[in-house]
């Protein structure tokens, strides 16, 4: 189990092993479907996207507004255990095992 909270402190995320992410700023929570177990979760600079690093290998970008999922990035084979949303919102810095950290 991870957490992500928004720059504000107004809300954040809990990442659970059952692919599923709640986020939590009203009542009752919302829950995403994320179709994949998510090991690392950061909100970007703005708090506009929520970034899920997952376990099968991919990035998952959601609207935490929505709960849509807005982009997932294929990367390889490597669970993705990191992610860090840069401070221009546009960027993403992941970590795996066998790649390292690349952006």
């Amino acid at each position: 189990w991870k957490t992500a909270a928004t720059h504000d402190g107004k809300r954040f995320a809990t990442l659970t092993d059952d692919v599923n992410t709640v986020i939590w700023d009203a009542e009752p929570p919302r829950t995403i479907p994320t179709q994949a177990v998510c090991n690392e979760g950061a909100f970007t600079a703005k708090d506009t996207r929520l970034v899920l690093g997952c376990l099968d290998a991919t990035a998952r970008v959601f609207d935490p507004d929505k709960g849509t999922l807005v982009k997932t990035i294929a990367l390889g084979d490597q669970p993705v255990w990191d992610v860090t949303a840069m401070p221009d919102d546009d960027r993403v810095l992941v970590a795996q095992p066998r790649f390292g950290v690349r952006m």
